[in-house]
């Protein structure tokens, strides 16, 4: 039982750094899973890919004992290791920007409310709770995660059409899912280094999770035109479930928010002493950035930390390749 307990709270603290804004809201799936011809063989394609990265990750952090990111780094890239920190800097920064610039968007269209009051209030809210370490974090996605998978897949399964049309090429539909699972992985490694379950059952369960969850909101979302599908479409059902879908967001953004922050202080840290003023400026980078408006982070920031984080994960896993094989 007791091993079974920690399976779900790995399980969930891994989905909590995949279904952010973006994800919850609909957004990315439409972008970077409704673009080509084929839904099915995009999910697939991402499924194959995070399986496997999260599989290998895990193999890595077990068989070298890697405790963190800096750790993994330093272990992958030795002297060059700050140029890899860098690039995380950046990933989970424009990721902060679009969990801040996604609330502002939902409570200003949702809301009416203009000013960006609830993201301000988020902000401190986790600049406290970084501080106060992974397994704070931790704790919170075990509670609010399982509540939004619950809602995601109600709204997505009333919801649910096949009666859609698709544009682009095959290439587009394998292309796209990298790109998606390379701008998430980056915040996923971070996470997986703080698990303890077996890779092989980890990576699977959490993989086949998320892909339905892709799977079944891509086609309930269709052709729908909207800057965030899944939401606009949960009012087709009531609005009590519209207000708790709302929330859910927000409570999805707020836990990818904590995640992102976290392993960004991890990441540039140097030492305690500069601890609240590192935390603090990670924060006010990502509100300053999030004035760029979600739309545009996603559609196009995101597309170019996916390709960064892309170059990131090839240069890493061949080292780790490479490193891996010397050991034996």
């Amino acid at each position: 039982m007791k091993g079974f307990k920690l399976f779900l709270f790995d399980l969930f603290f891994i989905i909590s750094s995949i279904v952010g804004v973006g994800f919850a809201t609909g957004k990315e799936i439409a972008h970077f899973f409704l673009s080509g011809k084929s839904v099915v063989l995009s999910v697939v394609v991402f499924f194959c890919v995070f399986v496997a990265l999260t599989i290998y990750i895990l193999h890595i952090k077990h068989k070298h004992n890697i405790t963190n990111l800096t750790q993994l780094n330093k272990f992958a890239f030795g002297k060059y290791c700050e140029i890899g920190n860098i690039v995380l800097i950046i990933l989970f920064i424009v990721t902060n920007s679009a969990m801040l610039a996604g609330c502002d968007n939902i409570v200003r269209n949702y809301l009416g409310i203009g000013l960006p009051i609830v993201s301000l209030f988020l902000i401190i809210v986790t600049f406290f709770i970084v501080l106060g370490g992974v397994t704070r974090i931790k704790q919170i996605a075990n509670i609010v995660v399982p509540i939004l998978i619950s809602i995601i897949l109600i709204n997505a399964c009333a919801n649910f059409d096949t009666n859609f049309t698709l544009n682009g090429n095959i290439a587009i539909d394998i292309a796209y899912p990298i790109i998606f699972c390379s701008e998430n992985f980056i915040t996923l490694i971070s996470v997986l280094i703080n698990t303890k379950s077996k890779p092989k059952g980890l990576a699977i369960v959490s993989g086949a999770i998320i892909s339905l969850i892709i799977l079944l909101s891509a086609f309930a979302i269709g052709n729908l035109n909207a800057d965030m599908p899944m939401l606009s479409l949960s009012k087709n059902l009531d609005n009590i479930f519209f207000g708790l879908y709302l929330m859910g967001v927000i409570f999805a953004l707020f836990t990818t928010l904590e995640i992102s922050s976290y392993h960004c202080l991890e990441v540039s840290m140097k030492s305690k002493r500069n601890k609240l003023f590192i935390v603090a400026m990670i924060l006010l980078t990502s509100q300053i950035l999030a004035y760029l408006g979600f739309n545009f982070i996603v559609q196009y920031l995101y597309s170019a930390i996916g390709i960064l984080g892309a170059v990131y994960l090839i240069a890493l896993i061949v080292k780790l390749i490479i490193i891996d094989k010397k050991f034996k």
